[in-house]
């Protein structure tokens, strides 16, 4: 009896096994604007992973460290809709941080991303700021306004940049 079910269990922790390693991801290149009007509001993003795995998929990103500091945790978005229409293709994600609708671009997707909070060291990230832009005292100014204005109202605008429509959605 015990030798069924420790057979059993192996069959199982063998079956999720496979099942995990058959997710795909694709990584892609994109930017992270806070919607304000400041030249430093835009951050480059040089990794984002939509991970698939059957019917699921998840959206895989950090924010700029300009935003939040160096020592922020990735963020993992999970899909919970997708829909389309003469627009193009809508997806909705959702975490416990944050929750994102994404649509069809011409270059990809553009998805508005809302955090139910940011919480990241004030103090730490305007020192990680000043040491970063030391050499250009105008942009260091410009870092740290738009960094204070995502922490009081965490919105912003996720460009993914992909080349198969709708970043194989």
């Amino acid at each position: 009896m015990v030798f069924k079910q420790r057979y059993a269990l192996m069959s199982l922790i063998g079956y999720v096994f496979c099942v995990s390693l058959q997710a795909e991801a694709a990584v892609y290149e994109g930017s992270y604007s806070v919607p304000i009007e400041n030249p430093a509001a835009s951050n480059p993003m040089t990794r984002i992973e939509i991970v698939r795995n059957g019917d699921e998929a998840e959206l895989r990103y950090s924010l700029p460290e300009d935003l939040v500091g160096p020592s922020y945790l990735p963020l993992r978005l999970s899909l919970l809709e997708t829909t389309f229409d003469q627009d193009g293709i809508h997806l909705t994600f959702e975490s416990t941080q944050a929750k994102g609708t994404c649509r069809s671009s011409s270059e990809g997707l553009i998805c508005d991303v809302k955090y139910d909070a940011v919480t990241s060291n004030p103090t730490l990230h305007a020192q990680f700021l000043r040491r970063k832009y030391a050499s250009d005292p105008e942009l260091l100014e410009d870092k740290l306004y738009v960094a204070r204005m995502f922490g009081s109202d965490p919105i912003g605008v996720l460009e993914i940049y992909c080349e198969e429509e709708n970043c194989g959605f």
